[in-house]
């Protein structure tokens, strides 16, 4: 089977493609086909999602904006516990300098563990002014459709 070559003078003279039209089926096929092995790749895995909603979390703590970060925390702990207390617990004693996920590891589907490097400057006497580094592991979970860092209950 020969496939005309198109050119500008031949554009305009019609043509049979009734030969080719098998073909044009299934290259038609094939890119529906394609198209639809592919958008699962668009989808974020657990691990990108968590990085992602840990990162912006801690972007919030450098910044001071605890409301933010609380937002970040399950429904069930916002429940319990008020944006005052939580502001108390997580932002007393130091003053967060960075925060970055240098991994993120999800046993299951519904459990995500984000290890996080934490840059801080103790608010003691004889401490204030020295940047500290720590790594913290942080629990997320699947509520729902989201991913939420878990804060565990404690008394004050």
């Amino acid at each position: 089977m020969k496939i005309p070559f198109i050119t500008a003078q031949n554009m305009s003279k019609p043509t049979n493609y009734s030969m080719n039209r098998p073909v044009l089926k299934w290259l038609a096929l094939g890119a529906a086909a394609t198209l639809v092995a592919c958008a699962g790749f668009g989808a974020n895995s657990p691990e990108d999602v968590v990085k992602q909603r840990a990162n912006e979390r801690w972007k919030a703590l450098v910044a001071g904006d605890f409301s933010r970060s609380y937002s970040y925390t399950t429904p069930s702990f916002r429940g319990l516990i008020t944006q005052d207390v939580y502001r108390g617990r997580i932002g007393g004693a130091v003053t967060w300098v960075a925060g970055e996920v240098v991994s993120v590891q999800c046993p299951d589907a519904v459990k995500c563990v984000a290890r996080v490097r934490i840059d801080y400057k103790p608010l003691l006497r004889g401490r204030a002014g020295e940047n500290f580094s720590t790594y913290a592991d942080e629990n997320w979970v699947l509520e729902g459709s989201q991913w939420w860092v878990f804060e565990p209950l404690k008394a004050n």
